[in-house]
């Protein structure tokens, strides 16, 4: 997984450098340099970020950026968890957004062979879909939660976007889709049609 992945950007790292002892960003461990991740031996959770956005309906061609996210989360101190946390950096934008669900999938698959928990910063939600696809050689059947407004079915035909992905997820072979729960949907962001198709396949 490690030719994925780029180092976290040196202005993180350098910030890290001057959190007060305790922090999250002080505990964890940091992919630093290229080609060189660090001992995963105990880690429990993994974070990357995915750069992919291409696929977002309403992509301007803007690239996704996460130190404002990692400097934040890095000055945070822990709870009383005692669990290892590893920042493996990011997956950049592949040739073809296909290339990067790739990524997607073989980092989150090798995370979850390890039993690490991975935690996906980024780009657009229909990255989700290379998540899910990560446990087809591992797991028969998986429950998924998701806390969006919408239900994101769309065309499942159609080319997949960040408003269709759950409908690729849910007709997409092989089947590993267990049960799936949307925690906060608003009905006048949903089409009838679809709130009755989840109500229906008893999600």
């Amino acid at each position: 997984m490690i030719e994925f992945l780029t180092p976290v950007s040196k202005p993180v790292i350098a910030h890290r450098e001057v959190l007060p002892a305790g922090t999250i960003g002080k505990q964890l461990l940091v992919h630093t340099i290229k080609g060189e991740l660090p001992d995963l031996e105990d880690v429990k959770f993994a974070i990357f970020g995915c750069k992919e956005n291409r696929r977002d309906i309403d992509y301007m061609g803007l690239d996704v950026q996460f130190d404002a996210v990692r400097m934040s989360l890095y000055g945070l101190y822990p709870g009383n968890w005692k669990h290892t946390i590893a920042d493996l950096g990011d997956i950049e934008k592949g040739a073809s957004v296909e290339d990067s669900y790739f990524a997607v999938k073989a980092v989150t698959a090798a995370l979850l062979k390890k039993n690490i928990i991975p935690i996906i910063l980024g780009g657009s939600q229909d990255a989700l879909y290379a998540q899910y696809r990560a446990y087809d050689g591992i797991s028969s059947m998986i429950n998924m939660v998701n806390i969006d407004t919408r239900f994101d079915l769309g065309d499942a035909e159609a080319a997949i976007s960040n408003k269709s992905y759950v409908g690729k997820i849910i007709v997409d072979k092989p089947y590993n889709l267990f049960n799936y729960s949307v925690l906060g949907y608003q009905s006048f962001f949903n089409p009838p049609q679809e709130i009755a198709l989840m109500e229906s396949a008893l999600f």
